[in-house]
């Protein structure tokens, strides 16, 4: 589409983005964490539904024989429409589109699904219903100009279009459920985590993607796409044609004044009536002010950029371009180039598991022994540097699996056998770094740091399980989406077993083995350690309230775990 054109279905589109705009400066909790921000992703969601109804035609080549001399001049917006298809200057056949995609593309090449049938005459001048009565097997226009590949394996391609639709959809869901967390969670930290891979999954939810340079561009495809969609915003809300929607924002605002200035006399009338609208209007601040503003700017930009790739589509990776960035055979290592550094690496690594058993997963007694390390040294630089040896590992598994060759059977079984034990190996190396840290927190309780270093590791032991996986078969499309998937389902689970409660709780257990209470770390914590704090005997009590603030939030910061500690009793908190 071209960005400078204005097209009529666009003219409302802009409208309801401005008004995702104005629901964004409402709901917008600022730097606060609150409800406000699923407020503002429904708000965007609403605008991806509608985009998506009112989806603009577009004009696409269809090849012929690896040339274009034919191209559907217009595709409609739904599936079932008749698409005209032209040659050089004459219209030559006409194709139905009996079970289009949403986004309208035929099924061939990089469709996800769909089936054509021809009619009208064809290039050759067949009748269309010889020509489609033939059937079409490979890229092109065919006798009565049916769009080729994929038309035969369409019921693959249909599957392959909901696999990806399922996974957009995910996304989609899993963008809201991130977005909801701040609403429960108070820690900052882990809220600004969920937010950025909250708009992460939603542009990805739009756009798409399979491979790992889709993902990027799926990702990507949101945010590149803000400058282009507040252009369009604003010719369309400026170019109005009748102006009718104008007269509609005026009558609006002469309502406005008119509930202002009789409104102020019903506030000076009443006392009960004007306590009500006291906590129903904010304080017309300059703080107020920008943060109207700021949620204003932010979600209408992030709603203009979702209803362009909507509406227009986003950049994909085709599979011409997936081959490009792939090895030729002709770069790919042979076996000895490959098989001789990777079998002495698994040597090196199973010499290392077999003999330092006893350090790996001593545990306490290890560290406990008079000549062994303390708690400190044993955690803080075993965990440092087999978390190292994990990340290397996994780069090392990435460049066999991109240069190694595999051109018989030999090679195949030599690389699942000497990846698979390398993989193997390191799982084993996962474990016992797992073991270390939490033997540290045991000792002296888990921190922001140490948990989220232990999260991390998790992930990084459920990436090696996913690649054995892989392995069997060598192949595994479906990689680059489960590693992706299993990142977010890390960090739901993070905020699922409310991480500051988690560190409070092992503080405070500390007491039951003799050692002193942090309670400088207590009082850094947020309101959702407020439950585990007040456990606290009362003599390691103090008074700081920084993490149990005394006035209720507004509405749109409303959260679950301060809305918690706003109950807890002053007596217990002191």
């Amino acid at each position: 589409m071209d960005d400078g054109e204005v097209r009529p279905g666009w003219r409302g589109l802009g409208w309801w983005v401005l008004g995702a705009g104005v629901v964004g400066a409402i709901a917008f909790p600022g730097v606060h964490t609150g409800i406000g921000w699923v407020i503002g992703g429904l708000a965007v969601a609403v605008i991806a539904l509608v985009a998506r109804r009112h989806r603009d035609g577009k004009a696409l080549a269809v090849p012929m024989g690896g040339k274009r001399p034919g191209s559907v001049v217009e595709v409609g917006a739904r599936a079932g429409k008749a698409l005209a298809v032209r040659a050089g200057d004459a219209q030559v056949g006409l194709v139905v589109a009996a079970d289009a995609r949403e986004d309208d593309e035929p099924a061939g090449g990089d469709a996800e699904s769909g089936s054509v049938v021809a009619a009208g005459v064809g290039a050759d001048g067949t009748p269309g219903a010889e020509a489609g009565g033939r059937g079409v097997a490979g890229g092109g226009v065919v006798g009565g100009g049916v769009v080729g590949g994929g038309v035969v394996g369409g019921g693959v391609a249909s599957r392959a279009g909901r696999v990806d639709r399922a996974w957009q959809g995910a996304a989609g869901l899993a963008a809201l459920v991130l977005l909801a967390i701040p609403g429960i969670r108070a820690a900052v930290w882990l809220d600004v985590l969920c937010v950025l891979a909250a708009g992460a999954l939603g542009s990805y939810s739009l756009a798409g993607g399979r491979s790992w340079a889709g993902i990027g561009l799926g990702v990507l495809a949101v945010p590149r796409a803000v400058p282009a969609g507040v252009g369009l915003v604003a010719r369309t809300t400026t170019d109005d044609g009748d102006g009718r929607r104008w007269r509609v924002l005026a009558a609006a605002g002469v309502g406005l004044v008119l509930v202002m200035v009789f409104g102020a006399m019903f506030r000076a009338a009443d006392e009960r009536f004007e306590r009500l609208i006291s906590s129903w209007v904010p304080d017309l601040s300059a703080g107020t002010v920008v943060r109207w503003l700021f949620g204003f700017v932010l979600v209408g930009a992030v709603a203009a950029g979702v209803a362009r790739v909507a509406r227009c589509g986003a950049p994909t990776v085709h599979d011409g371009e997936t081959k490009m960035l792939a090895p030729d055979e002709r770069t790919r290592l042979r076996t000895a180039e490959w098989a001789v550094p990777l079998g002495m690496l698994v040597a090196l690594f199973a010499v290392f598991v077999g003999t330092q058993l006893g350090t790996l997963f001593g545990g306490r007694e290890h560290v406990l022994d008079p000549r062994g390390p303390d708690f400190a040294e044993y955690a803080r630089t075993g965990f440092g540097l087999l978390f190292l040896v994990t990340v290397l590992t996994l780069g090392v598994v990435a460049a066999l699996s991109r240069f190694a060759g595999r051109t018989d059977r030999r090679d195949r079984m030599l690389l699942r056998g000497l990846g698979g034990a390398l993989c193997g190996l390191t799982l084993v190396i996962v474990a016992s770094a797992l073991e270390r840290i939490h033997l540290y927190a045991g000792a002296y309780g888990f921190s922001h740091e140490r948990l989220l270093g232990y999260a991390v590791e998790v992930w990084l032991g459920l990436l090696f399980v996913l690649v054995l996986v892989a392995g069997r078969r060598l192949r595994a499309n479906w990689l680059p989406r489960a590693v992706t998937a299993s990142a977010v389902v890390m960090q739901i689970g993070v905020a699922a077993v409310n991480p500051e409660a988690l560190m409070a709780r092992t503080h405070i257990d500390r007491l039951e083995h003799g050692y002193p209470l942090d309670t400088a770390f207590l009082d850094s914590l947020s309101a959702d350690a407020a439950e585990e704090i007040e456990k606290v005997p009362p003599v390691w009590r103090t008074c700081d309230e920084a993490a149990r603030p005394a006035q209720p939030d507004p509405w749109y910061r409303f959260n679950l775990s301060r809305h918690r500690a706003h109950r807890i009793d002053d007596d217990t908190r002191c």
